[in-house]
């Protein structure tokens, strides 16, 4: 009696990880075709970003006067790193260099008027 239990328990045993194997063989194949397409995407925005730097460095625009100015405001642009790693955007520079801006100008004003 307890060797057919012993039995059955290995069947199942064998069963189970027959389906293991094969649930994982399938999630590696998912998770390959999923880093595979994240790696196209990634080259082809490079690609991208490597072609747009030198139209930007030249100071030609896409505007009807032929040549326009890439950085009007004549800030320099610095692609900076946070503190994850992470390029930050464009934006948030700028923004923070016009409040020290702001700032800058206020603390003038309260000088002159002292």
């Amino acid at each position: 009696m307890a060797s057919k239990r012993v039995e059955v328990l290995e069947t199942e045993v064998g069963q189970f990880k027959a389906d293991l194997e094969e649930k994982m063989a399938t999630l590696s194949e998912n998770m390959e075709g999923k880093f595979m397409a994240l790696e196209e995407m990634m080259k082809k925005l490079l690609e991208g970003q490597a072609r747009a730097v030198p139209v930007e460095e030249r100071g030609e625009g896409s505007g009807s006067k032929g040549k326009e100015k890439a950085n009007p405001e004549g800030e320099e642009e610095v692609e900076l790193l946070g503190s994850n790693g992470r390029m930050l955007h464009r934006e948030s520079i700028r923004r923070e260099e016009q409040e020290r801006r702001r700032d800058f100008r206020e603390e003038r004003e309260d000088d002159w008027r002292r």
